[in-house]
Order: structure tokens, then C-alpha cells, then sequence
């Protein structure tokens, strides 16, 4: 009697086993799984004549798509087949296809045009001892950090960010873009507001929405308008003060980090 149940028992166990198996291995068909978005090696984001972007493919039949500002790759879009080089500033979106599998996410980089340096940079305030980037030129030095704050190209300040810019003559420009990082975890916000003075005479000031509570590290920036012909600017840039309600640090100061101002 007792070798019938344990051979019942072992038939059981055998009928369960086949049967989590045949689930597993239809909950794991390929046309279910969505490829992991595409890593894209780029040569630089800031554009002087062209940057080189390329795609690492490591599986056969894989095919990664991009689409320019704000489109979303598709099968229809250009394909990159090894490098692409790069001459128009804007957000490049790639997306990775393959017959077997759902195509995936779009990884999203965003490409900067090459603007005028000025020929001298003083501070009004100081970064952190603790994140002072490549020293006092480290916003003008044409290089764009990664999202990781402890990276060289990053300078932060616990506090308002102030310096003075000046241009060899004479310079017209329409614009200027400040990069910065965004990292909540990390108490690294957006910027406050910005407050520009051209000349010593005119001001422009822009006010930044404040971050909505999100967990996402990124890099953003904000382009703001100028149009004048200048020989000095002042930036001033203010970090948060008061944490927001929702963040573990309430009322405290946010860290302000940036990677470049660029003057277009």
C-alpha cells in the first residue's frame, strides 16, 4: 500500500513540475520579451563639426532604429548599421529591434552645438570642496558630464551659484543653455531660478518649475533667450533652499550641480 502512494505522490509531483514548466515556458516566449534599450558610445555631446554615435550590438539580427527631436524610432526610421556622425544638435532617440523580440525602450541623448568661449570666467562664489569639478573653468570647458554626480565634469554648489563671463569683442548671442543634474536621491534638484545680467545693465530672470517627486536620476538643462550683442554677462543661478515636503530631507537645502553653460 505504501509503495501506491508513494508512487501516486511521485506522479503528482512529476504532473506539477510539467505543468509550472509549460506555464514558465509560455510565459517566456520570445515574442513576449521586450529587448533591454540600446547603449549608445557617443565621442562627445557637445558638437564642434560632427560627433560620432554607435550602437553595441551584441545579438544577432538586431537592428537599432533613430529618429531626430523628439520622434520615436520605428522600423520606417533611419538604421544605423555601425556609427552614426552626428552634425544637427538635438535629441537623437534610438530604439532596438529584432524579429524574435518586442522592440525596446527608447534610450534618448541629446546633443549640444558648439558655442562661443569666452575668454575669461570669475567667480563670485565657490563650488563645494568636495565637488569642484575641473576647477573655475569647468562650466566653459565644452565638456558634458554623465549621470553620475561624483564625475569631474560636474561642479556643486550647496548655495547660489554667481560668476562673471567675458568675450574677447563684441559678441552677439541669442541664447544661453545651463546644464544640470537632477538626482533627488542624492538632494541634487533643479536649479531654483536664473538671473542674467548683460552688460551690468539689463537683467533677465527665468524661474524653473519645482521637481515633482520622481526617483529618475537625469540630465536636463534650460535654454534661455538673450539676444544682444554683450562684452560681459553675470550668471546667477539659485539653488533650492527648502527641500520639498515629499523628500527624506524636508526643508533643508538641495545640492545644485552643473556641467556646462553654453553660449550660443
Amino acid at each position: 500500500m505504501r509503495n501506491y502512494i508513494g508512487i501516486l505522490i511521485a506522479c503528482l509531483v512529476l504532473f506539477s513540475c510539467a505543468e509550472k514548466k509549460k506555464e514558465t515556458t509560455k510565459f517566456l516566449q520570445k515574442g513576449e520579451i521586450k529587448l533591454a534599450k540600446p547603449r549608445i558610445v557617443v565621442s562627445s555631446r557637445i558638437i564642434d563639426s560632427f560627433v560620432s554615435l554607435k550602437p553595441e550590438i551584441q545579438m544577432e539580427n538586431l537592428a537599432v532604429y533613430y529618429e531626430i527631436d523628439g520622434k520615436k524610432a520605428m522600423e520606417t526610421s533611419s538604421k544605423v548599421i555601425t556609427t552614426i556622425f552626428a552634425e544637427k544638435a538635438g535629441v537623437y532617440n534610438f530604439r532596438a529591434f529584432h524579429p524574435d523580440w518586442k522592440p525596446s525602450d527608447v534610450t534618448s541623448i541629446k546633443l549640444y552645438k558648439k558655442g562661443f568661449t569666452p575668454n575669461k570666467i570669475t567667480w563670485q562664489t565657490q563650488a563645494s570642496e568636495k565637488y569642484k569639478g575641473q576647477g573655475e573653468t569647468t562650466l566653459i570647458n565644452h565638456k558634458k558630464a554623465s549621470v553620475k554626480f561624483r564625475d569631474l565634469e560636474w561642479i556643486g554648489f550647496d548655495s547660489i551659484a554667481k560668476a562673471s563671463v567675458s568675450f574677447p569683442q563684441k559678441t552677439y548671442i541669442n541664447s544661453l543653455t545651463i546644464g544640470y543634474l537632477v538626482d533627488p536621491k542624492s538632494w541634487i534638484f533643479p536649479p531654483k531660478s536664473v538671473t542674467l545680467y548683460v552688460n551690468d545693465k539689463d537683467s533677465i530672470h527665468v524661474d524653473i518649475p519645482a521637481l515633482a517627486k520622481k526617483e529618475i536620476v537625469t540630465l536636463d538643462d534650460i535654454k534661455i533667450p538673450i539676444n544682444k550683442e554683450l562684452n560681459t554677462l553675470t550668471i546667477r543661478v539659485n539653488n533650492v533652499q527648502k527641500l520639498p515636503d515629499w523628500h527624506a530631507g524636508k526643508g533643508l537645502k538641495a545640492w545644485l550641480f552643473m556641467d556646462e553653460w553654453i553660449f550660443n
